[in-house]
């Protein structure tokens, strides 16, 4: 039987509680999706408070779909399983950094980097979960185009503007250059 994205995602946080975390997890709903408005890329995971939630009784948890990685996954699930146990509002600190690092990430605690002994423990889940069932995304990147130019007169006076620039100094009528 194929298991989706949340499924395999759900069976991953309950073997990821019993083997590292061991702690009492609310109730949780687990997805791919975008973290809080991050398109490019800096958060890879999420976890909403259950005041949050429409139901208000359950966690809602979000990985990146442009992770492939199935050891990733589950280290980014991991770092949300935590915020989930500890209370979204313990941020990265306090029972947050004490939870990260008994299961074995580093900081900083806001990217846990994982030690290599929690690395090899992953790799070992994933053996047993098998791949995470996802191809990934690799969204279009949008190029920025209202970057500032600089535009420069013969007599020094320089001015940015987004945009082409067709004008003459009012301090000494020369046309204005773009600088690079």
């Amino acid at each position: 039987m194929t298991q989706t994205r949340e499924e395999w995602l759900l069976k991953a946080a309950e073997v990821l509680n019993g083997r590292l975390l061991h702690e009492e997890l609310p109730l949780l709903k687990v997805s791919v999706g975008w973290p809080k408005g991050v398109r490019s890329g800096h958060a890879l995971g999420q976890c909403w408070s259950k005041k949050a939630s429409q139901d208000g009784d359950s966690y809602h948890i979000f990985v990146s779909p442009v992770i492939q990685d199935t050891v990733e996954v589950l280290r980014v699930l991991l770092h949300e399983l935590i915020h989930a146990a500890a209370g979204t509002e313990a941020g990265h600190k306090g029972t947050f950094a004490k939870m990260a690092k008994r299961v074995g990430f580093e900081q900083p605690w806001t990217s846990t980097p994982a030690t290599l002994g929690l690395l090899e423990v992953l790799k070992e889940l994933v053996k047993e979960l098998g791949s995470f069932p996802h191809p990934g995304l690799n969204p279009p990147m949008k190029k920025q185009t209202t970057r500032m130019k600089l535009w420069v007169c013969a007599c020094g006076v320089k001015i940015r503007r987004a945009g082409d620039l067709h004008a003459k100094c009012l301090d000494c009528n020369s046309e204005f250059e773009r600088e690079e």
